[in-house]
């Protein structure tokens, strides 16, 4: 219990305690586990659309990179995603109808991506750290998400208007730093949004 809380003060907010009890001691636990709850929406939560925000990313980042160090052949892959058009929706309908359309992209990215930590690093940014069955399963499920994601739709004003989200992904290799991951995925992702400009003949920020 006081590793525990000695844990959660230095900002680890991840701590498992397994006791079980209906004594005082099982109660204390209970609410250990409330309160770093509490502690880990606060801290980490995006709070307009319920994502780990940029704090989490980069403790994701620190994770990842220490992990290499033991295992340099680590399998894990990086998307980047850009919401399309948020400054024309907030020119035209006002800010409530962008962060509408960017909660509709929190969700399309969050379902797809479901078994990945999903996080919104930016205003119209965001980003899933693929592993395990989401990092086997990543081209298959970029079909699905630009599939998703052409059929979401939002209410703004007295207009219904579809999601448009870019994306690139880039594949973790042997020797690469989580940056430099994370920087060929955000090249990737601004390349599919220079194919969505030319498609609409328009800037699309």
């Amino acid at each position: 219990m006081t590793e525990a809380a000695k844990r959660i003060a230095s900002g680890d907010l991840n701590v498992k305690i397994s006791y079980e009890s209906g004594n005082e001691l099982g109660i204390l636990v209970r609410s250990i586990r409330e309160m770093a709850a509490k502690l880990e929406i606060y801290v980490y939560r995006d709070k307009l659309t319920g994502l780990l925000n940029p704090a989490a990313y980069i403790s994701k980042k620190a994770e990842l990179d220490e992990k290499i160090k033991s295992n340099p052949d680590l399998n894990y892959a990086v998307v980047m995603f850009d919401a399309n058009f948020l400054k024309k929706v907030n020119d035209n309908y006002g800010h409530e109808a962008g962060n509408e359309m960017l909660r509709h992209a929190a969700k399309v990215i969050n379902e797809v991506f479901a078994n990945s930590l999903v996080y919104r690093t930016g205003g119209d940014e965001f980003a899933a750290i693929l592993e395990n069955e989401d990092y086997d399963d990543r081209e298959q499920l970029l079909v699905v998400f630009d599939k998703r994601a052409a059929v979401e739709t939002y209410k703004a004003g007295e207009d219904i208007l579809t999601v448009s989200i870019a994306r690139g992904i880039s594949i973790y290799k042997n020797g690469m730093t989580f940056d430099e991951v994370s920087q060929e995925a955000d090249e990737a992702m601004y390349f599919h949004k220079a194919a969505i400009k030319a498609k609409y003949g328009e800037e699309v920020r």
